[in-house]
């Protein structure tokens, strides 16, 4: 450990291995080593200049080996990410999990998440509809994503439908040195979408030229709710729906998310 601020188990800290920056999570160290008797000592915490083994959980799936086979993908430094200094430094000796990071994260959502006395269905008799994550997707500009998903939610709106439009920036970034803060994005999103659907609405968002992959992470991270994928560029090999033209009927959209939230 390498700060004078002792680590925190369980805090969220930026982890960098090589280019990958992701967010991770340190244990209770299993036992702290004494460097001069070479001593396993029982430990809650590291300080300044001590080392220890501990379990790092990451958010994501990375390119990793132990250290001793590879010192590059075996190894990675610690970054506060509050002060952005670099805390500590780790040597990967194992993985001990091979589970992928949207069924660590959703494992780790549950344990936190409180249900309450009204549920899912409940909540959906009172609406009159069941909840439903509607993503706009596909290599276009923010202004043509807003401009479609403005029309989209005031026709849902106008149909009588609960529905909210996640009005924030189009999560549009490249390059490895953004590639963890647009994973980081697109888990707040997402945790925000499973939220609004849990209580009975209907919620907008867009997410810039989604994959296979990611569109499946995308439904496993909402479930048990449902989720249309609308592409813009017009491409149905990925997509529920395809509206390549803002001018094209909205209606033709609408009726799609009706027929999918209709009890």
């Amino acid at each position: 450990w390498m700060s004078e601020d002792a680590m925190v188990p369980g805090k969220s800290y930026w982890v960098k291995t090589r280019a990958k920056l992701c967010s991770a999570t340190i244990s209770v160290p299993k036992h702290q080593l004494n460097v001069n008797t070479l001593e396993k000592m029982s430990a809650s915490t590291l300080v300044l200049n001590e080392i220890g083994d501990c379990v790092c959980e990451f958010d994501q799936d990375i390119p990793v080996v132990p250290y001793a086979d590879n010192p590059h993908l075996g190894s990675f430094i610690i970054i506060d990410r509050s002060s952005n200094n670099t805390v500590g430094m780790g040597l990967i000796q194992s993985v001990l999990k091979n589970d992928d990071w949207v069924t660590r994260h959703v494992t780790q959502r549950g344990k936190w998440w409180q249900p309450g006395l009204v549920d899912a269905q409940q909540r959906a008799g009172r609406h009159g509809h069941a909840p439903l994550l509607v993503v706009l997707t596909g290599a276009v500009s923010k202004e043509h994503v807003l401009e479609c998903a403005t029309q989209l939610e005031k026709a849902v709106f106008d149909g009588g439908i609960q529905v909210y439009r996640h009005g924030a920036q189009f999560l549009r970034m490249a390059g490895d040195d953004m590639e963890g803060l647009r994973l980081d994005m697109f888990r707040q999103v997402l945790d925000m979408a499973h939220a609004f659907l849990d209580a009975g609405m209907v919620f907008i968002t867009s997410i810039h030229a989604l994959s296979t992959d990611d569109i499946g992470d995308v439904r496993a991270m909402v479930a048990p709710f449902d989720a249309i994928v609308i592409d813009l560029n017009g491409d149905d090999s990925l997509a529920d729906v395809v509206w390549p033209d803002a001018d094209d009927a909205v209606e033709r959209v609408v009726a799609r998310i009706l027929s999918a939230i209709r009890l």
